[in-house]
């Protein structure tokens, strides 16, 4: 991958993120957002697996200790009647009332940070502190949850497991370092270059995700003094991953939601605008202190594993759906996907409504959404190594096959320019979601410049 990284760089190929339109941007928008919903109901449907509501869970003999009353096998309740003369396996016996309190902290941690945010735009309270309760939603709502969960003796839930310190992995059967040509054995050298395909499409991900990231913190209504670092930031990414290779660590690429709410905060509005106008953007404080204290900060959390061991892991999928959900906010795809079941009259008055014919419109959502179902089914499928490629024929598909059925006039106003979604009626500034979704715009306006 670093290979690969050094040269797209000195081809100057990263230009190809000019080719990134709504069209795909969208796609994986959506994809991401219900990786994230369907991930948090899922692991709270395992909860309930193992921990199933039922009438008894349990009884004390004349001495006043507990027997569990069935063990859970399988995913199966059996009694202990029916055990007798059976070689099995005892899982942690259900728990009462842990299916229940879990998903009552998954949903409370959601709806608080899904309302702190949406207080960030409302008419209570001060600009600054209304910012900030909206901006610090999601550790609110998860210091609420844990302490709730912490004021609950009687009944069990799931816990972050964090070693003390720091440690491989699995200590018995590696150390810090992996051997690049093999840990047991020596790998011959035909296995180095039969993983390049795989490292190609590992190095797509990595290139979009980077891209897209610097393309939303460039735009040019943010001001910004300092230039890019498109071509070195791309380097600096795969020896990175080369070196995380080598420790055994996962792949590091750009936290985009992350980096776009600290580029927010570091951004200066004006405070001189007219009743009713929005705030426009003064400028941005262009520097690495923050960057670097936020990265201390996160390697100084391996000291407190005694509080992260007592966070509820549904409290984190609270998180997940939160950020699943949040991040549908301005997704023009899904917008229109809603069309489908309104009558014409009661549709928006809009650039894609009213210059696109509504049975076009609707084909156009609809190759979007096959288009989202065969990547998701890509991702589920032992195929899931082709995903990044799966993602790249988008780039083509738009750009040389929706031409023959739609004009220019229709792409424009479903993809291009014109194509900005819902406008936001609030007199502060977008949050973190809905500025990254206005990235299609600033892709095809930068193209056409």
């Amino acid at each position: 991958m670093t290979v690969t990284a050094v040269l797209v760089t000195a081809f100057e190929a990263v230009a190809i993120v000019k080719k990134f339109t709504r069209f795909t941007e969208e796609i994986f928008s959506t994809l991401v957002c219900l990786i994230f919903i369907y991930g948090a109901f899922e692991k709270l449907a395992e909860i309930f697996v193992h921990h199933p509501l039922q009438s008894k869970y349990g009884f004390k003999d004349i001495n006043g200790s507990e027997i569990a009353s069935g063990i859970i096998i399988n995913g199966s309740l059996y009694n202990a009647t029916n055990m007798e003369d059976e070689d099995v396996t005892a899982i942690e016996p259900a728990q009462p009332n842990t299916a229940l309190l879990s998903m009552i902290l998954m949903i409370s941690t959601f709806l608080i940070a899904f309302k702190l945010k949406h207080f960030r735009n409302s008419k209570f309270l001060g600009r600054s502190v209304r910012r900030a309760l909206g901006d610090f939603g999601v550790p609110i709502s998860i210091v609420l949850m844990v302490t709730l969960d912490y004021l609950i003796h009687d009944t069990y839930t799931d816990k972050l497991t964090m070693p003390e310190g720091l440690s491989p992995s699995n200590p018995e059967i590696r150390g810090w370092m992996i051997n690049p040509m093999g840990v047991t054995k020596a790998l011959p050298i035909w296995v180095i270059f039969l993983a390049a395909p795989a490292s190609l499409l590992l190095f797509c991900l990595v290139f979009l995700e980077e891209n897209i990231c610097h393309l939303i913190l460039s735009k040019p209504e943010k001001n910004m003094v300092k230039g890019t670092g498109f071509h070195w930031d791309l380097i600096l990414s795969g020896f990175i991953n080369f070196v995380s290779g080598l420790f055994g660590a996962p792949f590091m690429g750009p936290a985009c939601v992350r980096t776009v709410s600290h580029t927010s905060a570091l951004t200066v509005m004006s405070s001189t605008h007219a009743p009713g106008e929005s705030p426009k953007i003064v400028g941005v404080l262009e520097q690495r202190v923050s960057a670097v204290i936020v990265s201390v900060l996160v390697g100084l959390s391996v000291f407190l594993t005694a509080a992260l061991n007592l966070v509820p892991k549904s409290v984190l999928l609270g998180i997940f759906l939160y950020m699943g959900i949040s991040a549908t906010a301005g997704i023009q795809f899904l917008e229109r996907t809603i069309l489908f079941l309104m009558p014409v009259k009661h549709h928006p008055n809009v650039a894609y409504v009213k210059k696109v014919r509504t049975w076009k419109m609707h084909a156009y959502t609809g190759i979007q959404l096959l288009m989202l179902v065969i990547l998701w089914i890509v991702k589920q499928s032992p195929a899931a190594l082709c995903f990044p490629f799966v993602l790249m024929c988008l780039i083509p598909i738009r750009l040389y096959l929706l031409p023959y059925a739609f004009s220019g006039v229709e792409l424009n106003a479903l993809d291009g320019t014109e194509a900005t979604a819902t406008a936001n009626n609030d007199d502060d500034e977008p949050d973190f979601f809905e500025e990254a979704h206005d990235l299609p715009t600033y892709i095809d306006h930068h193209h056409q410049n």
